[in-house]
This record gives C-alpha cells, structure tokens and sequence, in this order.
C-alpha cells in the first residue's frame, strides 16, 4: 500500500457451528511500512522505504449539513480536494476519527494522523481516566488495520498545571504504552506541540516507535505557531537562512504541527448552490443562506462586478492570500532539507470557529487550487527572491533551490528569465548545476544571483528552468516581484503638510483621509478638528482574523495590482 498505490486486501473470517456459520466478520487491510530512521544522526521519515515528508492540515471534524457524521461522497470529496491541493496526510485533530474517511484514506491513497479528543481533560480522578482510556485503546483497536493511519497522538498541545504535574504525567506516560502495546506498529506520541530544544529530553518529545519497545524523550520535535501573520510578507524571507521556515534540527523528526491560522471567507456562492441542490439544510444551511445574502448585498452595493465579475472570483481571490502564504511556508521547509512535517492550520472552516480552514465546510478548496499546489509539487524550482518590491530601473537579488521528491539527478542547466509586465521577456542567467537528488529533498542551486528589471510600473515575473543535455525542461518554477517607477516630481520630499489643511481638505470636498499607521494617535485632533467622535480603539486580529483586503480600479492606485486581493 503507497499512496500513488493502495493495494488493499480484505480478509474474510466465519464462524461456523458444523456447516452453520454463526457469525463472520470482514476487514480491509493493506502491506505498508512507516516509520522514522536515523534518530540521533540525520533523521528522516520512511515511507516504504522512501524519504518522506508530510503536507498535512488538522480537521476538526465538521461536516455539511450532518455536523460530526461524514458520508462516503463528503469523505471521498475531501481526499480529492487535499490531494489536488498536493497534501499527502490530514490530521482528525482534537477528535477521534471517523471510520467512513479512514475507509476512503485506504482506497484513495493518503495518510492520517489521529488523537481520540479529551485526553488533557483528565486529571487524577479515577472515574474520568478510565473513561479517556477506554475511549483510547477502542480507538486504537478499531482502526488499527487501516493502512492510511500512521500516527497516534494522545494530546494536542500538553500544558498548564496538568503538564506540570509530575504524577499526573507519569500516569500518562504509563497510559501511552498500555495503548501501545494494543498496535505495536505504529508511532505513538505523547503531545504534539510546544518541544523546546534539540538536545534535552522532554515530555513534550515523549514517543514510541514501531516494534520498539522503548518509550523516547528525544527524538520527535514537534512544535506549533497557529498564529499568522495574516499575509506573507517581506520579512519571512530575507535569504536560505534568515526565513521564517529555518530549522538546523539534524537529529530529531521535525514537526511543524500547526503553521499559520489565515482567516478567509468560504466559498459562498458554491455553497449556497449546494444547499439549494440538495434541499437539505441540515445543522448550518440556514447560516450559510443568511451569509450569502449578506454577501450578494455587498457585492451589488459596492459594484464588485466590475472588477471581479461574480461573487465566486472575489472569495477565490481573497482566498489565494492564505493559500499563497501557506504554500511559501511549506515551501521554506521543503528548500531547506530539513523538516519531516508540515501542519496547516487548519482544513475545513465551519460557522462558528476556526474559519483558519484551507476549504470551507462543504471542502470547497478556498483559493485557486494552483495557488498551493505550485509549493506542493514533487519537483521544481523554488524562485525566492529576496524582496518581492524593487524600484525601477533595478536589481533585486533572488536564490534558487530544487525541491526534490522525484530523485532527479546530474548535471543540468539552470535558465532564469524575466517577464515585465507587457510581456516581455530577457533571459538573465544560465549556468550548470549538479543536482544530488536522493535523500536530498532541498538543495541550493544559486545564491544572491543579481536580477535586474527595467521596465513600466506592475508585477514581473521571475521564472527558472533546469533543462537536460537535449534541452529539455526537466523542472520549473517562478515568483513575482512588484516594480515601481517612482514619480520624483509627484514625492513631496522632506516638506511638512500641515495636518490641518489636510483636514480641511477632506471636509470641504469629501477627500477621503486614509490613517496608514497609528491612527489613534490622530484622533484625538480629528475629534476637535473635524468634530469626529471618538471614545476609545480596539485592535483587529492581524492573525487569525486579518489581512483579507482586496482593491478595485482606482486613480490612486494607478501602476499597481487592482481587482485583486492583497496577498
């Protein structure tokens, strides 16, 4: 069983009274091997055999219309949706999992990572420990013969008092190795989340490997940042080592377990399609109708169709902007060579929470799938440049990596071109490279290299090639970069305006004031000024709820992107 190739068996079994059978059972069932190798030196993990790196995200199990309970075509829709999205695992996270997706896992080909839900809830008490641990070991009896289920977790994110109890933990770690020994095969954790340092050993680590009888304190580094930023940007790439997704972690497994929680809207027009399909409302339809209305209103009210054509292009335009920063931060890992897992934070969004999710609840991938998948690809070229703003004429300095799954290998020749915004292109560099291939999933192939861009204001596009001895394009990739010419005589230099003729300005002629930075710091003069009132100011989450701007044409923004949303 692989996940380009899942090779089922089923086994059959009767109980038979004479020629009477009296009872029979069936399971689905398949050869594979997962595991992680060389802990302690250069650690990876192995998926028959094969280097493996995983591009997961966490579900919380919600689903359309039937809430907790999926059905084999929701099942079957949201594989598809993460596999066209280049993920090769989902997480059940903070909830046990359902047997109808695990079914599809094992026909469709991907892998999962399952934690039964309310194992931190239990402290010393014996009554609700054996209710965790019942509920635990069922877990792991019921679906241990599911080839798609490589990972258990028995707690999502260990701490406060509870972790710091070393009794309590004891118990835990006592509790992790009787569930254990029910499915020896599989890697079991003890937490995901909040490991601190390579070198020390600590609960946070605590795990135990395939038909090793040994519980680990090192070894398996898993730890989260669930918070944003809500947009890429600059300052998470300076070069291959000054970058959000750095790691020098040799000798453990290394888990990014939940990356980045990007808010952005669903896809509401393909929502409200499907609710009025199907007839069938179910615990959210009359949410999300009230939401699409809502949405049309403002879409007619504010003339959208102008620039975006229909309600569906402006939510999968606002949705680009978390899978775009997604996609560079997967990207940041797999360059690197080092890291075994990646964790989107998180898969589906629902009404009420977690609207973090890459799909919406009915596993409408958000954004254009090719906005993530470019990152996700098994081979390409990985174009960073290290700013994505220059000023016109002038040079930005770009560093090129292979991502590597494919084991590609040898000498080739890297080609890198520049598209301006009229279309037209310059080929910039060429150069040989020795590609390793392997093991060796990142590798650098040019550094620093000076590109320079001349040309009219708007976006440029900086692509790269590895061609073969014939010519051929064995592996691809690109970037864009914003390129301004400025308007020297238009730049008021060093002058000072003064704040009340600004003021004045807007009043008289409806001028509209944009505050760029500290905006409470004007407001108290504005309240006097322009008679505004103004009681206090709160700050909107730039994490978990920020960042989903978009802009329509517009004299002020002439020579930048519009009609789009602002990644």
């Amino acid at each position: 069983w692989d996940i380009d190739s899942p090779e089922l068996y089923q086994c059959d079994v009767t109980l038979s009274d004479g020629r009477r059978p009296v009872d029979s059972d069936r399971r689905t069932f398949g050869f594979r091997w997962f595991s992680p190798d060389g802990i302690g030196e250069e650690a990876v993990l192995r998926l028959n055999g094969r280097r493996v790196m995983l591009r997961s995200a966490i579900s919380w199990g919600y689903w359309p219309a039937t809430g907790l309970h999926a059905r084999p075509d929701m099942a079957r829709k949201q594989i598809a949706v993460a596999k066209s999205m280049g993920l090769n695992m989902l997480n059940f996270h903070r909830s046990i999992g359902s047997p109808v997706v695990l079914e599809q896992a094992d026909s469709m080909g991907i892998l999962y990572y399952e934690e039964p839900g309310a194992i931190h809830s239990a402290d010393h008490d014996p009554f609700i420990r054996a209710i965790v641990n019942t509920k635990l070991k069922r877990m792991v009896k019921r679906d241990r013969s599911h080839p798609s289920l490589v990972i258990y977790n028995l707690i999502n994110e260990l701490g406060g008092v509870r972790a710091a109890d070393t009794a309590l933990m004891a118990k835990r770690r006592a509790d992790l190795v009787e569930a254990r020994s029910i499915d020896p095969s599989r890697v079991m954790t003890l937490t995901s989340g909040w490991a601190s340092n390579e070198k020390s050993e600590e609960d946070s680590k605590f795990h135990m490997r395939p038909f090793d009888p040994v519980p680990y304190f090192r070894g398996w580094y898993d730890n989260h940042r669930a918070g944003g930023p809500a947009t890429w940007h600059d300052a998470l790439y300076r070069n291959p080592v000054d970058q959000l997704m750095y790691c020098d972690n040799h000798t453990e497994v290394y888990m990014r377990g939940e990356e980045g929680a990007i808010s952005t809207p669903p896809r509401i027009a393909l929502i409200e399609r499907a609710i009025d399909s199907s007839g069938i409302d179910g615990w959210d339809g009359a949410f999300w109708r009230d939401q699409a209305r809502e949405w049309h209103s403002y879409f007619r009210r504010k003339n959208l169709a102008a620039g975006f054509g229909n309600l569906d292009s402006l939510t999968r335009s606002l949705g680009d902007i978390q899978l775009y920063h997604q996609g560079r931060r997967i990207q940041g890992m797999r360059m690197g060579n080092l890291g075994d897992a990646y964790v989107i934070n998180g898969w589906e969004s629902m009404p009420y929470d977690n609207h973090s999710g890459v799909v919406d609840n009915y596993r409408n991938c958000k954004g254009n799938v090719n906005t993530i998948a470019r990152f996700t690809r098994p081979l390409y070229v990985a174009v960073s440049p290290r700013t994505q703003f220059v000023r016109l004429p002038g040079t930005v300095e770009v560093d090129f990596h292979i991502v590597n799954e494919a084991d590609l290998n040898g000498r080739f020749t890297l080609v890198v071109e520049s598209t301006a915004p009229g279309g037209e292109k310059r080929r910039l560099l060429s150069r040989d490279v020795e590609v390793a291939g392997g093991d060796t999933f990142g590798q650098l192939l040019a550094e620093a290299e000076p590109i320079e861009l001349k040309g009219g204001d708007g976006l440029y596009t900086i692509s790269a090639r590895l061609t073969d001895a014939s010519g051929r394009t064995v592996a691809d990739g690109y970037e864009e970069v914003l390129g301004l010419v400025p308007d020297e005589a238009a730049l008021p230099g060093t002058s000072e305006i003064a704040p009340e003729s600004v003021v004045d300005r807007a009043v008289s002629d409806g001028t509209t004031l944009l505050l760029l930075k500290s905006p409470e710091s004007w407001m108290q003069f504005l309240n006097s000024a322009a008679g505004i009132g103004y009681e206090s100011n709160f700050t909107v989450g730039t994490d978990w709820v920020g960042g989903v701007h978009f802009v329509t044409d517009h004299p002020v923004l002439s020579g930048l992107p519009v009609n789009t949303a602002m990644n």
